[in-house]
This record gives structure tokens, sequence and C-alpha cells, in this order.
């Protein structure tokens, strides 16, 4: 296996998220997979504004230090799966509510169907 995102991306079936999770978990080269989680987390903390999975990638490796993009990932996926849920997060619960811009709009006050 290539031990090159570029080379994996031109593997059938590799898209720039499982490349960069290879980067990471397999080969432990710093990089940044985004997922849902990661989108959903790095917009409401006010990371990034984009949608697009390439630019909120590269919102993030301007933002974060090099010498967490190991890491991130598995700690953003973590509390977008437990406490800043896409549907029906846990503001209460958050221990960064007072530094996201989520929060602060009172958008965890109103229904899904508002948002």
């Amino acid at each position: 296996m290539p031990k090159d995102a570029a080379r994996l991306l031109e593997l059938p079936g590799v898209g720039r998220k499982t490349a960069s999770c290879v980067m990471v978990y397999s080969f432990g080269i710093p990089d940044i997979p985004v997922d849902v989680h990661m989108a959903v987390v790095s917009r409401r903390i006010g990371l990034t504004r984009e949608t697009a999975p390439d630019r909120i990638r590269t919102d993030l490796m301007k933002k974060i230090p090099k010498k967490y993009w190991l890491i991130v990932n598995r700690l953003f996926v973590r509390y977008g799966k437990t406490i800043c849920r896409t549907r029906k997060p846990s503001c209460g619960a958050c221990c960064v509510k007072d530094y996201c811009d989520y929060f602060r709009k009172g958008c965890h006050q109103r229904k899904p169907t508002d948002i």
C-alpha cells in the first residue's frame, strides 16, 4: 500500500477522506480526515464556514497546528457522536459552548425544522 496520499487517491474507490484516514491511522502521517462530525463540529466552533470537505480540510490545516493533526479527527468524531451531535446537540454538557458560534447564536434552542 502506498504511503503517499496522492498515490492512494489514484486507486479506484479511494477518496480524500479514505486517503487521509490511511495516512493518519495506518501510517501515523499527519493529515486531517474530514467526515460529517469533523465538518459539523468545525463549523459550529467557528473553525470554518465551508461545507465542502476539501475546503474544510484546507481551513483546518491552516488553523490547527500540525502537531495535533494525528488526534484531531479522533477527538472531533468522538465529540460529534456524543456531545455535538448533528441533530439535538447536548449544548448543556458541552465544555466549549462559551466559544461556540452555534451556541452563541442560540441555534441549540431551535427545533430541527427551524435550522
